[in-house]
């Protein structure tokens, strides 16, 4: 019988193969830490030291990479009998760490390579418990042996070990490295930051934490460099500085982790000072990508294992309502196989500058620091969709260049619809390798590209088309897709012509008879405009009553129910004790004793329907009668009874400080319209925040002939960027709003002489209403 005989060499082919870069190497053996239980694990990195600091030159002195934790570590015959067991399975069998408390990470048994593939010497020192004391085993391995040796069985390994008494020191693994391959200078190191950032969810357990540490303090830069950055800072242009030189390794590793290990709390530090001192800004600590959820759109939910998803979405730039997302399972494909159930978050980013200049304030960021390129650098960052496991992150899904959906091919088709890679970050949560059939590559290079994975992706795009219609919709109401505007004034200015007729005027070329008839189409053309406009102008004002309608029609069911429900009541008395009314037994006298209680009952229902019909009646879009005078303070509480409920619900108190005998002269039912939509607005966005005193105000100022009526809430404030846009029809920042309320109350406030405006200096919401205090003079009627 014959047998396979591997070379020495194979262990070096395989290394290299399975570990894709120095970046993935370091990345494996801080698993390896986590599955030893450890709390955290140390990198250091030590550059070496060329003579001259030329890397061409000699090398005076070997750089080194230090990975130690403190871990349960390996005893002697662990590491003969694990470690240096190739593709060993104890892993895949022993599913869950030895404390009980963490799922193992690694299950390839492949791990040990990563150190091949960092540098050409390895040694590894554990401590471990063994038999009651601790055990020190150091062992000790060139790689370049497996070159010069022909077999692997005639390869010795260097291994030892001593005994420690429990208080000599405490378990865990310092694996170093040194002779390193690759030249990890700030491109390398920028890269290894990024990665250890990805590497672990924000979310993680924080009773069972696992900090990862980086120490650049060997990195050192000269005062040669120093001064050469100093000058090309200062100078107009960069070609006036003679371009320089440097060792790759010739930087400050401190400030250059700060620089890229920076979070939201660092870049809020009002000083710097305040980063020196703040505790959670300084020491080598790596520090999870995150913008927490601060985002535009906010996606939460999970698929079941048949593929059907159950979640919300929120719009954070409008009103934060959870608007529910249900999606029926898709049937398999053939090419498809269950991918097991998922978490799923996904975070969403309009890059416009207005748009990212209103994020960064929500951050508390200030967005006058950046140029509009870096604070999208600074987003694109903190984006790409990461696929996890175990709390880590499988590579390469998540790194912000790795468009594993492939969502900028989608986006070039439809760019105003579609997201693209940069816009979007989250997490997608996977459950183990035989429950979801999704199976990490023994390279560590992401997932195996087999049906789980197929229908994986098909289920994440398949929600965010979903998402992303939601999202347009969305982006059209509030004009954000920069929508042209839609408002009568601005068609109105324009259909006069006003610019073509001075064009005509000033022409030189043209003679009087030329001007004339040029000017007699562009004023027949300028006045069919019109007419057309005046008719949509016509049909808009047809709608606002009945629109208004619409905005108690809930109202008017909550309380019709109220009123109609002792009436009920007093109906199915009658029918069961109508003929013992008379009677002289004891249903006699029962039904005599509930007889007056239920005729208040029936008096109190019928008085509330017909009060419920008398505050509707003004909107309810008959012909109108003559303008007249009216009191103000009554349509006030008119217009509070109607919002009474939705007030009750959002917690939510009505100050007015109006004079009872204060009158208006119009519409009344104008003027309770526009109030009654300025109410349901403030009710609407002071019930999405968290307050202990929610107030709308309601103020007047009189003049001589108006008065104006200022209605306030102490609710979130309308952003600046959408200020001009209030009363465009169409134009919301509600989730489901149709964005036609302010446009009817102001045309409603139109249609008795008034108005109604924006405040955008008052430090709080308002909104104005002007409206006559008396009749014009007789014979001006027709205005109204």
């Amino acid at each position: 019988m014959a047998k396979l005989k591997p070379r020495a060499r194979l262990i070096r082919t395989i290394g290299d193969k399975l570990i894709s870069g120095p970046e993935a190497a370091i990345i494996e053996l801080v698993k390896n830490s986590y599955d030893a239980d450890s709390p955290n694990v140390d990198v250091k990195i030590v550059p070496p030291k060329h003579k001259n600091d030329d890397i061409e030159l000699q090398i005076l002195e070997h750089g080194y990479i230090e990975i130690s934790d403190k871990g349960h570590g390996m005893t002697y015959d662990e590491i003969i009998g694990v470690w240096l067991e190739p593709a060993t399975d104890i892993k895949a069998k022993q599913t869950i760490s030895r404390s009980g408390n963490r799922d193992v990470l690694g299950a390839k048994g492949v791990g040990r390579f990563a150190s091949a593939r960092l540098g050409k010497k390895l040694q590894i020192i554990s401590i471990a418990h063994n038999q009651g004391a601790l055990e020190k085993s150091v062992l000790t391995l060139d790689w370049e042996i497996f070159e010069t040796v022909k077999y692997l069985e005639d390869i010795d390994i260097d291994i030892s070990r001593e005994s420690l008494s429990l208080e000599e020191a405490s378990t865990g693994v310092c694996i170093k490295v040194t002779e390193l391959k690759d030249v990890w200078g700030e491109t390398r190191i920028e890269e290894l930051i990024h990665e250890l950032r990805r590497l672990a969810t924000p979310q993680t357990n924080e009773n069972n934490s696992f900090d990862i540490t980086l120490d650049l303090s060997a990195y050192i830069q000269s005062e040669k460099r120093t001064d050469y950055l100093e000058e090309v800072k200062k100078a107009k242009k960069r070609q006036d500085v003679p371009y320089k030189a440097f060792s790759p390794y010739d930087f400050d590793g401190v400030q250059f982790l700060k620089l890229n290990n920076r979070t939201i709390q660092s870049l809020t530090a009002d000083t710097a000072e305040q980063l020196s001192t703040n505790k959670e800004d300084i020491g080598n600590k790596i520090r999870p990508f995150s913008l927490g959820e601060h985002c535009d759109y906010l996606v939460k939910g999970s698929f079941d294992e048949a593929g059907a998803f159950s979640g919300t979405l929120k719009i954070l730039r409008g009103d934060k309502v959870p608007v529910p997302i249900e999606l029926e399972a898709r049937e398999l494909s053939q090419n498809e196989k269950s991918c097991g159930a998922t978490q799923v978050v996904l975070k969403l980013y309009d890059l416009e500058s207005d748009s990212i200049k209103r994020l960064f304030k929500v951050m508390g960021l200030n967005y006058e620091a950046f140029s509009l390129k870096d604070a999208r650098k600074f987003i694109a960052d903190n984006t790409g969709i990461g696929i996890y496991r175990n709390s880590f992150r499988v590579r390469p899904y998540g790194h912000h260049d790795h468009d594993w959906l492939n969502l900028e091919k989608r986006r070039v088709q439809n760019p105003s619809h579609r997201i693209g890679h940069a816009q979007i970050g989250g997490s997608i949560t996977i459950s183990d390798e035989v429950t979801s059939g999704l199976i990490e590559k023994s390279s560590r290079e992401g997932l195996e590209q087999n049906g789980s994975f197929t229908r994986l992706k098909s289920l994440i795009t398949n929600l965010l088309l979903h998402v992303e219609a939601a999202r347009f919709g969305y982006r059209e109401k509030a004009e954000i897709s920069r929508a042209p505007k839609k408002d009568f004034k601005s068609a109105f200015e324009i259909a006069s012509l006003d610019n073509i007729s001075d064009a005509i005027k000033s022409s030189q070329a043209l003679n009087s008879s030329e001007k004339q008839a040029i000017q007699a189409i562009v004023n027949k053309t300028s006045s069919d405009m019109d007419k057309v406009l005046k008719g949509m102008d016509k049909y808009l004002k047809l709608l606002e009553s009945r629109v208004s309608l619409g905005n108690v029609v809930a109202q008017v069911l909550h309380e019709g129910r109220t009123y109609i429900s002792p009436v009920r009541e007093a109906n199915k008395f009658f029918e069961r004790f109508a003929e013992n009314l008379t009677s002289t037994d004891k249903y006699g006298d029962y039904a005599r004793q509930r007889l007056p209680n239920t005729l208040e009952g029936m008096r109190l229902g019928a008085e509330g329907i017909h009060k419920l019909f008398d505050d509707i009646d003004p909107i309810s879009g008959r012909k109108r009668l003559k303008p007249q005078e009216f009191n103000l303070l009554e349509v006030i509480q008119k217009v509070e009874r109607l919002t009474q409920t939705n007030q009750s619900s959002a917690e939510v108190f009505v100050d007015h400080q109006v004079s009872p005998t204060l009158n208006c002269f119009g519409f009344m039912g104008d003027l309770q319209a526009a109030l009654l939509n300025l109410f349901t607005n403030a009710i609407h966005w002071l019930d999405t925040e968290e307050s202990e005193y929610k107030k709308i105000s309601i103020t007047t100022e009189e003049h001589e002939d108006t008065v104006r009526i200022l209605v306030s809430n102490n609710g979130p404030k309308i952003p600046p960027i959408h200020h001009e846009r209030l009363f465009n029809a169409g134009f919301t920042l509600k989730t489901a709003g149709h964005g036609l309320g302010l446009v009817i109350a102001r045309e409603a406030m139109r249609s008795s002489n008034g108005d109604l405006e924006f405040d955008p200096s008052s430090n709080s919401t308002t909104f104005i209403l002007t409206i006559p205090t008396k009749a014009k003079e007789a014979g001006n009627d027709e205005t109204y």
